[in-house]
Order: C-alpha cells, then sequence, then structure tokens
C-alpha cells in the first residue's frame, strides 16, 4: 500500500490475518506458560550451547529462576554432572532427537537420582534452535 492511499480490501485481509495469527500465538504462548508453571517436575529450556534460557521454578525445589536462566551447566554442576549434561545436549543438538540420562546429584543435602528427558525444539526446516529438559 502507497502513502496516502486507501487500503485495498485484501491489504485489509492480510492485516487481519496478520493480527489474528499474532494473538493466537500470543495465547498459545500463554497456555504453554501456565503448563510450565503448574508441572511439579522441573523444566528448563535451552539454547543450543547448553545456556539456560527458562526455568519453571517449581516449589518443590529451593531454586529461583533467577538462580539459573543466563548460565550454563559448568556454573551450576560438579564437572561430571555438567559434563554429562552437555554431551546430552549435543547429542540431541546435532541428531534432531530425544535422549534421557539419570544423574545422581547431591540435592539439598541428600544425593538423589533424577531421570532427565532431553528433547529438541525444531525450527520450520528442521533444525533444532531451543533443547528442552525435564
Amino acid at each position: 500500500m502507497k502513502p496516502n492511499q486507501s487500503p485495498t480490501y485484501e491489504d485489509l485481509e492480510k492485516l487481519i490475518f496478520k493480527l489474528k495469527s499474532e494473538n493466537k500465538q500470543n495465547q498459545l504462548s500463554d497456555h504453554y506458560n501456565m503448563l510450565f508453571k503448574a508441572s511439579e517436575d522441573m523444566i528448563t529450556i535451552h539454547d543450543t550451547t547448553g545456556k539456560y534460557l527458562y526455568y519453571n521454578g517449581p516449589t518443590g525445589y529451593a531454586i529461583s529462576p533467577e538462580d539459573i536462566v543466563g548460565k550454563m551447566p559448568h556454573d551450576l554442576f560438579k564437572k561430571k554432572i555438567a559434563d554429562e549434561l552437555m554431551e546430552a545436549f549435543n547429542k540431541v543438538k546435532n541428531k534432531g532427537k530425544s535422549e534421557s540420562i539419570e544423574v545422581h546429584l547431591d540435592w539439598l543435602g541428600q544425593k538423589k537420582w533424577f531421570s532427565e528427558y532431553i528433547y529438541p525444539f525444531k525450527n520450520e526446516d528442521g533444525e533444532v534452535v531451543e533443547i528442552v529438559k525435564v
């Protein structure tokens, strides 16, 4: 559309479609955020380097999102655990398939086993753009 020209019906249809799509994306994002927050499981989202982008902060864990987001596994865990996580992230990134690992953590003064399920988030081209860990 040119400046000082009234929009055509087609221009208006395109704009309405765009606005509806953006609104639907926002609603979907709100639903996902609600599900993440409601989960009792720890859910983290990572970029492809392993950096923490998101943490849902369930009430059963004494860690806040500020303690995790923006950090790497080596900032949070002992070398052995961090290396295991990074190896799993790299496999997921390179293969585009999920991985499961078992880690033995010192958690709030107790040693506990945790099952970590690691999934790829892919873009429209099938490239892994983020990694989710539950």
